[in-house]
């Protein structure tokens, strides 16, 4: 009992002491505690309102040329013969810059082509154009094509020349008014028959009229009867030639129109010839040139697209040369997963870093979204399995391809990188309140 009361004594001083410690404690330091934790927390609250974080979407990038880089790719195979032997070297449109052997000779071919171009195929002439073509050009598979184009030429200068229905004209002309002539002269002379003839029958009657009432002999009536006969016979005889004239008339004037239709014919025949001979060579030399010849398609810089020679046996379908243009705006094209894809807009920031230049080393380059694709399409991943919706969007390059280190990179056509664009600069406190208002919900 006696230990009880002392235990009980003790706590109760105990108790007493703590409480009186506790009124003891100074007001001062618990007041800079309170300023303190407050501080905090305002600090907090307006580093929250005043840092921002870019919101980012990120995606393959690939810098381009507005008009992009055409590649040239062997349509056959067989040993190349290079004309342009350096790379990044300038060529224009229609240039040959490497051809496969075959069994055309090139520059006999380029002669061809120079020459068909040159002519005017709608009003060709005898004297510039009979012996214009050459005929022992060695062109291969076609040759066929190229005499088929010379016999068409030739028929139809020759033609020109020699005009041989106008000739037929002519001379059917001189026949018809020959017969013309003849039959106004044979007219003139039916009318005179006619008036003898008619002559002729009234003495005639005369006669036998005397001659029944015994006033004339019988031999004065015989020579009546020879006379009326005769008279007769030549009427019938000029009637007769009258109208076989006519009728060569009609003949003549029909052959005539005959001439002309065949005129006509003739030549709408030889110039369709011509003319298909003529344009079938011309494609026969593009699909030619298609085959064998590898032909610079803009103005622009060639570059080889793997270590070659001449000689160099190529496959069909390999990739030999890409055409660079020249002065053309560079561009971004990233290909933006679907993802979060609403949240990008027109003028919106990119930040672009290349592969082939570190971003530590060499800096970024800032560009602008100007153009986002109405519609997505399917990306294959780098797996080559997996596929993604992507929508297409060109970025603009202000700079062009100069980095915010200051470094003007050198122009790499097709070059790769990733882009990243800024779709928002939100608040820490923001970005606080919207995970707080996720969790919530």
């Amino acid at each position: 009992m006696a230990n009880k009361g002392f235990h009980k004594t003790l706590n109760e001083n105990r108790t007493e002491e703590v409480a009186s410690i506790i009124e003891r404690m100074p007001t001062k330091f618990g007041a800079i505690i309170s300023a303190v934790a407050i501080g905090l927390v305002l600090l907090l609250l307006l580093f929250g309102w005043l840092i921002k974080y870019p919101s980012v979407l990120s995606g393959p990038i690939v810098i381009n040329t507005q008009q992009a880089p055409v590649k040239l790719i062997a349509s056959t195979s067989g040993n190349i013969i290079l004309l342009q032997n350096k790379s990044i070297v300038t060529v224009k449109t229609g240039e040959y810059i490497a051809y496969i052997k075959n069994e055309a000779n090139l520059n006999d071919v380029q002669l061809l082509d120079a020459m068909l171009h040159k002519i005017n195929i709608h009003q060709v002439n005898y004297k510039e154009d009979r012996h214009l073509f050459p005929e022992n050009l060695s062109l291969g598979e076609m040759n066929n094509k190229y005499f088929s184009y010379l016999n068409s030429l030739y028929q139809y200068l020759d033609y020109t020349v020699q005009q041989p229905y106008e000739i037929q004209k002519q001379i059917n002309q001189k026949l018809l008014e020959l017969q013309i002539k003849k039959f106004d002269q044979l007219e003139n002379d039916y009318q005179n028959q006619k008036v003898k003839y008619k002559t002729s029958q009234s003495l005639f009657a005369k006669d036998s009229t005397l001659y029944i009432k015994n006033v004339t002999s019988k031999a004065d009536i015989e020579r009546s009867i020879i006379a009326k006969a005769n008279s007769e016979l030549d009427y019938n005889a000029i009637d007769k030639e009258v109208n076989n004239t006519s009728y060569q008339i009609k003949e003549a004037q029909n052959k005539a129109q005959t001439i002309a239709i065949e005129k006509s014919t003739r030549e709408r025949e030889l110039i369709i010839n011509m003319f298909n001979s003529y344009y079938d060579l011309i494609d026969a030399i593009k699909k030619w040139e298609r085959t064998y010849v590898f032909v610079c398609p803009i103005n622009g810089k060639v570059d080889f697209l793997s270590f070659i020679k001449n000689n160099d046996f190529i496959q069909s379908g390999q990739e030999l040369f890409k055409i660079v243009p020249d002065n053309n705006e560079i561009i971004g094209q990233v290909n933006l997963p679907e993802n979060g894809s609403g949240k990008v807009k027109i003028g919106q920031r990119v930040i672009i870093k290349l592969n082939n230049y570190p971003f530590n080393e060499y800096g970024s380059i800032k560009g602008k979204v100007k153009r986002i694709s109405l519609v997505t399409n399917q990306k294959t991943l780098s797996d080559n399995q997996n596929k993604i919706n992507s929508y297409l969007v060109d970025i603009d390059l202000p700079f062009g391809l100069k980095t915010n280190y200051g470094v003007e990179l050198n122009f790499h056509a097709e070059a790769k990188g990733t882009a990243e664009i800024i779709t928002e600069d939100r608040r820490l406190i923001e970005r606080f309140f919207d995970n707080l208002r996720h969790k919530v919900k």
